[in-house]
């Protein structure tokens, strides 16, 4: 190919790019120096920090990686380059050395502007100069609100790792699922004129290309997860789904299997496992093998073809899924139970859960994803028959012996792996030995829900793992910020914990009763009854008191807030269930009225999925 041709085909490839859209082919031919066409083969560096070089490339095919190197030696990835989007415009600008290094992820094709031929570009047509600034300011707010900032991933790869998936029809399902929130499309056979078996040729790559940038979704089905097609595909993919059958271990001999095994992570995309059950939940299924496995960045479950399920699968890809974090609060949590009934009933989706301490017990509940109304009686019953607030033992660890409170969880989830639950779910607790919160994304559920809620002199600490936990409402009680550094998408969350004034009567000013004068203010032998606090809200307000301060820094993170009108409940009041579970259930339909009539808010709670 001659200068020329290749000259008219990098402006060909330039008028693709939302970049250099507005501007006209004569504009484009005008640029002296004209731009050439470069390629990097994958693991080649384009970019090296530190370098002092000032040429300005176009991605066109491929795609970037860019890693920084912090002042401790420690490489940062930074972000991915994708067709369409220009590399290099920092140095360029700033007239400084690279601030990133820039690596191939996999075989590359760009245009390269050298420094002149940019500068004269810019001197002629201005408007080039503003869609390089608005480039350089969307990455800089990128860097800067990173906590906040949503997983989305518009190619998505989903390679079947055992037999019996029908990836091709699984894809499908997800691209019908992403349409409301993007135009998608599926590339089945055909769609590019091949059989989803052999690497595409260059005529093929062009067709992809051009599929992704007319789309805000590409789905890429691939039969078989050892054909150089699945393979091209993993590299070329923001999100890799490997699909593995929910219903059987790994197969014997599995060395080999996975097709992700020789890459190096940093330079594909994100690589999650899929789950796939078969019409009902596989409640005993090997997650754990598949988890040590594939270590992958997030986990799903999804039953085949079930609507709920892909359209979860469907907001965790676009960056849109509902993310819930319910604080502990004792029995102030109940009013948790009937604020998931409210959000269930106006069609809000909970696709992530989290807690801590009773909050964490409601949590696991629905992420179960059994009969709601059939958990909430089953809750009922269980804190009925144990009665874990009078479950008093000789104070040697703690006033409570966190038997009956052990039964409930027991006769809920006694089998229940927290990595087996259908919506992905953790918890929170605090390790006494140094100081540090604990998160259980995996394990005994049963044993995590009885960590959680072991609140310090209340009940007895849960030794585990060689570790001494204790409730992780000591140092987090309402998680916002782990959800949010775990998971991208929209954060909701309901605080029972927040402290109303703590009263006495005026007969205990300036005095230190004896427990003697309190019983009979209990028996009602003074003639006017003095107010008083339990020992047990003492102790639980004590142990969360530095948690809730964090709590409140929390809240700016959260996108809708719930804090139900609980003052009057004290925290041991577990014998007040259907009273609670109905203020938490009408003060949350309410809300969500009033969410209703803010355009931000109701876009993020209702976030739209197929029917």
């Amino acid at each position: 190919m001659g200068p020329d041709a290749a000259a008219s085909r990098a402006i060909q490839y330039l008028k693709q790019s939302s970049l250099f859209s507005e501007l006209s082919e004569e504009d484009l031919s005008g640029i002296d120096p004209p731009p050439e066409i470069v390629r990097v083969t994958a693991g080649e560096t384009l970019i090296t920090q530190g370098a002092i070089e000032f040429d300005y490339y176009v991605l066109i095919s491929g795609r970037l990686a860019v890693f920084v190197r912090d002042r401790e030696g420690t490489i940062i990835v930074r972000g991915r380059v994708h067709p369409g989007e220009g590399v290099g415009e920092m140095a360029m600008l700033m007239n400084e050395p690279r601030s990133a290094t820039v690596v191939a992820a996999f075989d590359c094709e760009l245009v390269r502007f050298s420094h002149l031929s940019f500068l004269n570009l810019i001197d002629r047509h201005p408007r080039a100069s503003i869609a390089i600034a608005r480039l350089t300011i969307r990455r800089l707010q990128e860097q800067y609100k990173r906590g906040k900032e949503r997983n989305t991933f518009s190619t998505i790869a989903v390679v079947p790792v055992t037999a019996g998936i029908d990836a091709l029809g699984l894809a499908a399902a997800l691209a019908r699922h992403l349409a409301p929130l993007g135009s998608s499309v599926c590339v089945g056979p055909g769609l590019v004129g091949m059989n989803l078996t052999d690497a595409p040729d260059v005529g093929q790559d062009a067709r992809m290309f051009e599929l992704e940038s007319r789309h805000r979704f590409t789905v890429y089905p691939t039969a078989d997860a050892s054909t150089a097609w699945a393979h091209h595909c993993i590299r070329r993919a923001d999100l890799v789904l490997l699909a593995v059958d929910a219903t059987v271990g790994l197969p014997p001999g599995s060395g080999g299997i996975l097709p992700t095994e020789e890459l190096d992570r940093d330079l594909t995309g994100r690589i999650d496992l899929l789950l796939v059950h078969g019409s009902d939940w596989n409640r005993s299924c090997p997650t754990r093998d598949w988890l040590a496995r594939t270590s992958p960045t997030e986990h799903h479950h999804l039953r085949i073809g079930n609507r709920l399920d892909l359209g979860r699968l469907a907001r965790i890809v676009a960056g849109t899924a509902n993310n819930l974090v319910l604080s502990g609060g004792g029995a102030r949590s109940f009013t948790e139970f009937g604020a998931l009934r409210a959000l269930a009933e106006a069609g809000v989706p909970i696709d992530r859960i989290a807690g801590t301490s009773m909050g964490a017990f409601v949590a696991a509940l629905f992420a179960y994803r059994g009969d709601f109304e059939d958990f909430i009686r089953r809750a009922h019953d269980g804190f009925r028959r144990h009665r874990p607030a009078r479950d008093f033992t000789l104070p040697m660890l703690s006033l409570l012996s966190g038997k009956s409170l052990a039964a409930v969880a027991m006769d809920i989830c006694a089998s229940w792996q927290i990595e087996d639950l259908p919506v992905r779910y953790f918890c929170m607790s605090a390790d006494l030995g140094n100081a540090r919160e604990v998160e259980h994304h995996d394990g005994p559920l049963w044993a995590a829900l009885r960590a959680t809620c072991a609140l310090p002199a209340l009940g007895p600490p849960m030794m585990m793992g060689g570790r001494v936990l204790v409730d992780g409402g000591v140092l987090n009680n309402m998680p916002v910020d782990v959800m949010s550094r775990h998971f991208g998408g929209n954060t909701i969350a309901m605080n029972v914990a927040a402290f109303s004034p703590m009263g006495y009567g005026p007969a205990y000013e300036m005095t230190c009763p004896s427990g003697f004068e309190i019983l009979r203010d209990r028996l009602g032998l003074r003639t006017k009854a003095q107010q008083v606090p339990t020992i047990m809200e003492i102790l639980q307000r004590s142990a969360t008191l530095s948690s809730q301060a964090r709590a409140r820094l929390s809240s700016d993170k959260v996108d809708f807030l719930l804090t139900p009108p609980i003052d009057g409940f004290r925290v041991a009041e577990f014998h007040r269930f259907d009273e609670l579970v109905e203020i938490g259930y009408r003060y949350t339909v309410q809300a969500l009225e009033e969410a209703g009539k803010d355009a931000e808010i109701r876009g993020k709670l209702w976030p739209l999925v197929a029917e």
